[in-house]
């Protein structure tokens, strides 16, 4: 994609003293909100949520702060998920630490530095995804009241949260924007759009949100989505699912929130065949697997 030619465009709602691709919308006392666009640079649902919702924002900012940020512009340039690393798998606190010290440092990590000023003090943080296998759009964040009273407003079947009995210094579930958020005082909520190609998006439960909380005007005749799907389902990160061979492989096709009952195969690593161990749902299995990598998470509903 020429990013140029996109960012151009909408470079007239721009201020000047933001680094390319940052858009700051700020008006009077009130929240701080965050919106992450392409922080995996194949996931472009994002881009179209900035080409609807900056106009929106520059014509109808009535209280607060809100920032735009095209994440990774470099990977959005060549289409693939991230150039040298992976944005959402550096921001814990000591990877911050050996970033800034760093006399040399690769694109993403250059990024992270023009970007980390505009999110350390944001009252929410939305983070748009799409997913590398089909799915249905989901929510991933803290289990907490706040977290989800924002999180039922996107109004999808599932909210994913991890469990406490994680390890708080696993890079999988705790070096990301969401958690940051979280560390920092703020709400941290990843919005899992769909699978790429297939995403729904979710500008129009973004601006309502907006609308909710005061930050954009609401005409008289706007519609406001506030339906809370009182059916949506909790479930919990129980346990991460690591490759031990290069020769690992999913049972089948495999899909996010395909289920299992216990004592169910639902994966082969070298020659072990691998069972759940309680009645689970897989959750980001991945492609391209090798030897140490994050194969998918096994969740679990809970009350």
């Amino acid at each position: 994609m020429d990013i140029d030619e996109f960012l151009q465009k909408l470079e007239k709602y721009k201020s000047k003293d933001t680094p390319k691709g940052i858009f700051r919308f700020e008006k009077g006392q009130g929240e701080n909100i965050v919106i992450l666009c392409c922080v995996h640079g194949n996931e472009t649902i994002g881009l179209d949520v900035m080409r609807e919702l900056i106009p929106i924002l520059y014509n109808k900012m009535q209280l607060g702060i809100v920032t735009i940020i095209l994440v990774n512009i470099y990977a959005v340039m060549q289409n693939v998920r991230f150039i040298n690393q992976d944005m959402n798998r550096i921001l814990s606190e000591n990877l911050i630490l050996n970033i800034k010290n760093k006399t040399k440092k690769n694109n993403e990590e250059e990024r992270l530095l023009e970007i980390l000023p505009f999110i350390e003090n944001c009252d929410i943080l939305l983070d748009i995804h799409s997913t590398i296998m089909p799915s249905t759009p989901f929510i991933y964040c803290k289990k907490s009241d706040k977290h989800f009273k924002i999180a039922e407003l996107f109004d999808t079947e599932f909210i994913v949260s991890p469990g406490l009995n994680l390890s708080k210094n696993d890079i999988d579930i705790f070096s990301s924007f969401d958690s940051f958020a979280d560390r920092s005082g703020g709400i941290g909520i990843t919005v899992e759009s769909g699978m790429i190609g297939g995403e729904i998006s979710p500008l129009n439960r973004i601006i309502s949100l907006l609308k909710l909380r005061n930050i954009i005007k609401n005409n008289a005749n706007d519609k406001i989505l506030k339906f809370h799907n009182k059916s949506q389902i909790k479930l919990e990160i129980y346990s991460k699912i690591t490759a031990k061979t290069n020769n690992f492989s999913f049972n089948g096709d495999i899909k996010n929130f395909q289920f299992y009952h216990k004592n169910d195969v639902f994966a082969k690593d070298g020659v072990e065949n691998l069972k759940i161990m309680e009645d689970s749902f897989v959750i980001f299995p991945k492609k391209n697997i090798k030897i140490g990598d994050m194969c998918c998470f096994l969740v679990r509903k809970y009350e």
